[in-house]
């Protein structure tokens, strides 16, 4: 397909989808927010590793729990807190993508039934 059909197609497909825009766009922030997310998880798991490793190298490999409890409470905190919200999100985000594309479906049959209404009879016998 050449480049002035397929921005014809993104056109067409943008205007279909007008009366669903808002709920597109929030499918799009609820997307960003949770790869965010997701790719925040390792960079806190790191910053717990540096932090275990290094109250290692001051204490030795004998740690107090107390020592240890200190060292990664916090990190194990907040990886809990963001996979929580995470799977909020992407629970709403997969109920909202199911309900859009429903309706996205139903609004495009409705379009071909009625397209098909239209037609005469003999485009049907020749086709």
């Amino acid at each position: 397909m050449s480049n002035t059909q397929n921005q014809t197609s993104f056109k067409r497909f943008l205007q279909f989808i007008k009366p669903e825009r808002k709920h597109f766009f929030t499918l799009a922030i609820f997307s960003l927010i949770s790869n965010a997310m997701v790719t925040a998880m390792p960079f806190i798991m790191a910053i717990a590793i540096d932090n275990l490793l290094k109250a290692i190298k001051d204490d030795g490999l004998n740690l107090p729990m107390t020592t240890l409890k200190e060292v990664l409470f916090l990190p194990v905190l907040i990886l809990t807190g963001i996979a929580i919200i995470s799977a909020i999100i992407s629970y709403f985000q997969e109920r909202m993508m199911a309900s859009l594309s429903e309706k996205v479906t139903l609004r495009l049959r409705k379009e071909i039934s009625q397209k098909f209404k239209v037609l005469p009879m003999s485009f049907f016998d020749t086709h």
